[in-house]
């Protein structure tokens, strides 16, 4: 019969695949959510640019109704861009969270499964050495008898 220690490391092998898994599900949440962000950064930068242009052009005195319009109706759509891109990097991060979630608990029961592995295997050392320590004993109370 095998040792409990033996028998528990497929359970263990099984633990360590689902923690394996969970981080990468991990990994690529955690590379999405960069990617929102860059992307919201991205569009950031560029209303700032924009909206730079544009003071730039209202100063010369030159700016036609019709441009000053345009411009206006352009920031809204940057800014709805935004808003949408706010959005997005907001369910990137609960994903992200629950993702962390996951493997946190995977993690946790690998790591229990491997603790008392090791503790078994202390247990049956323990038990091992007695045997020995008893088939010693008997072997020398053995000779004692046969001399």
């Amino acid at each position: 019969m095998k040792k409990k220690s033996e028998r528990l490391k497929i359970v263990l092998d099984v633990a360590k695949r689902n923690e394996q898994k969970a981080l990468d599900a991990l990994t690529g949440k955690r590379r999405y959510l960069d990617q929102q962000q860059e992307q919201l950064d991205g569009l950031k930068s560029y209303q700032v640019q924009y909206m730079t242009e544009m003071k730039t052009n209202m100063t010369g005195g030159s700016l036609s109704v019709q441009n000053l319009q345009t411009y206006q109706s352009f920031m809204s759509q940057i800014d709805q861009a935004i808003q949408q891109q706010k959005n997005t990097l907001q369910i990137a991060q609960q994903e992200y969270n629950l993702a962390l979630e996951n493997w946190t608990a995977y993690h946790q029961k690998r790591k229990g499964m491997s603790d008392l592995i090791d503790r078994y295997k202390g247990e049956e050392e323990v038990v091992r050495d007695k045997k020995e320590q008893k088939q010693l004993e008997d072997d020398l109370t053995a000779r004692r008898y046969q001399n």
